[in-house]
């Protein structure tokens, strides 16, 4: 998942950026990066954990942003059509449009 600053999405996982800021300012957390636009537009992106095309839920702040670098076939969707985990695992199940 990936969340931009100031983010007023509620992440699958019921994170606000709100939460996640004050869960992962000022330290290291497991999980948590903070990164620029261009370095998710980058071929290192989660170089060591499978690209980009591990991404399935992005803002919709952030998506027409980086919605270039995903994959043709890759499914990734926003706060707008999934609210839950589970929500995910359906849309991720459904056939491509």
């Amino acid at each position: 998942m990936i969340m931009s600053r100031n983010s007023e999405a509620v992440a699958p996982n019921n994170v606000t950026w709100d939460r996640l800021t004050n869960s992962a300012g000022g330290k290291q957390t497991n999980g948590i990066v903070g990164v620029s636009t261009d370095y998710i537009k980058s071929n290192n992106f989660l170089k060591g954990d499978g690209d980009i095309s591990n991404v399935v839920w992005v803002d919709s702040k952030l998506y027409p942003k980086i919605s270039k670098c995903f994959l043709p076939n890759q499914k990734v969707t926003t706060e707008k059509e999934v609210n839950s985990i589970s929500d995910i695992k359906k849309f991720l199940k459904r056939d491509k449009i």
